[in-house]
């Protein structure tokens, strides 16, 4: 027995509007509820304290048109490909960048300064030691940091 016209209709219009989300949120829009303290005090501030999460609204239809310094950007993390994180970026390509030592020596697990890796403009990787080390950003990468820099794995773990 077929179905009723209403019926048929319902399902057409269910599986347009399921479809026309999927598209959406994978192409061009998508709401991001933020979780952890990276991006703290700026996101979820009270999320320690109440576990309150701030939600943002991600563009995704190209992405990198007009991306300026202080943006905040939505990134796969390059130690977990399958994670997202949010960023503010702090430098484009072409821009010199220093290494914040207070941060990469909390990720090596080393008091103070010390040796470490940096990627130079053709993405390879130098090693360096005392003090700090500014590099070019090469092109096509960006400069990313988290603004609570006690709790956050940006550029200066990943490099560019």
């Amino acid at each position: 027995m077929p179905l009723p016209h209403w019926a048929t209709s319902c399902i057409k219009g269910g599986l347009l509007g399921i479809t026309s989300w999927v598209t959406l949120n994978d192409h061009i829009l998508e709401l991001v509820t933020i979780e952890g303290t990276s991006m703290h005090p700026t996101l979820s501030p009270a999320y320690n304290e109440t576990g309150a999460k701030d939600t943002l609204l991600i563009k995704k239809w190209k992405p990198t048109k007009d991306l300026q310094r202080g943006d905040v950007v939505m990134l796969n993390l390059p130690h977990k490909p399958e994670k997202l994180g949010i960023k503010r970026v702090v430098a484009l390509e072409g821009d010199w960048v220093e290494m914040d030592w207070k941060r990469r020596s909390r990720e090596l697990g080393v008091e103070g300064k010390g040796a470490g890796m940096v990627w130079d403009a053709i993405g390879e990787e130098k090693e360096f030691g005392m003090g700090k080390r500014r590099w070019r950003v090469p092109l096509g990468h960006v400069w990313v940091e988290g603004d609570n820099a006690s709790a956050s794995k940006d550029s200066n773990t990943y490099g560019v």
